[in-house]
């Protein structure tokens, strides 16, 4: 099983001990704020699917932090050979900043290290934030007109690790 219970994974460089990925304090209204200020109303987590997605034991939601603050969150679901990015939120403030691709990198480090195979996410063509992926070694698998409610296009991204 894969958990990241407990985990604090800070950066190291420029950002060392500023930057850390934390389990989720179980404050749903301002994850549920989070969502809403980084997504359409449609794509946005509610209530209800909160609920169902942490009454999941595969699903994880972790805490994105600088300096102590939260600044935003990572949506993750398992599977014994993959895990999917559900989302990815940085706190309006907090956005072009370069904070998403270091908070990527750490994930994706420590995912490697937990010889997890591969992780999979989509992510909104019209969206500048693809270009994090782009980055950070996601490679564009399918292109899928109109899956978002309004009709934009979706990206779905894969990141395969080096066998260790």
């Amino acid at each position: 099983m894969y958990l990241f219970i407990n985990m604090s994974h800070s950066f190291q460089g420029t950002y060392a001990a500023m930057l850390t990925i934390e389990d989720y304090d179980q404050d749903d209204s301002w994850f549920l704020a989070l969502e809403r200020s980084s997504f359409n109303e449609s794509d946005a987590m509610d209530e209800m699917e909160l609920a169902e997605f942490k009454a999941d034991p595969s699903n994880h939601i972790l805490l994105l932090k600088y300096q102590d603050i939260k600044v935003g969150s990572i949506v993750l679901s398992y599977s014994p050979n993959e895990v999917y990015l559900e989302s990815f939120a940085i706190l309006p403030d907090y956005r072009s900043k370069s904070l998403g691709g270091k908070y990527l990198a750490m994930l994706l480090d420590r995912l490697k290290r937990e010889s997890i195979p591969k992780i999979t996410a989509h992510v909104r063509n019209d969206n500048p934030a693809k270009r994090v992926y782009e980055k950070q070694g996601f490679s564009l698998v399918n292109r899928v007109p109109g899956f978002y409610n309004d009709g934009e296009d979706a990206l779905f991204l894969v990141h395969e690790f080096a066998p260790n």
